[in-house]
């Protein structure tokens, strides 16, 4: 998941896989994911268990980034949270 395997990361997630990293590191993942509208990633990170109010090292969100950038992924993060 780590890599941005989608096909990879759905499988381990429909077997029940977890993300195996601390808050703030997932958290740091979420937000890149969400700068760069990868919402594939985003979706692959939400349904691995990522915490979508989880703070980055600068205390955002991956909600306010996609909020400021005005992206298609604030719906998707504000149904998950």
């Amino acid at each position: 998941m780590l890599n941005s395997r989608d096909g990879t990361a759905a499988l381990l997630v429909e077997h029940g896989g977890r993300l195996m990293l601390s808050e703030r590191a997932t958290a740091t993942k979420l937000c890149d994911a969400a700068s760069s509208s990868d919402h594939n990633l985003i979706r692959s990170y939400l349904r691995a268990g990522a915490n979508p109010d989880a703070a980055d090292y600068d205390r955002r969100t991956a909600l306010m980034l996609a909020a400021a950038g005005g992206e298609s992924s604030r719906p998707q993060l504000a149904r998950r949270a």
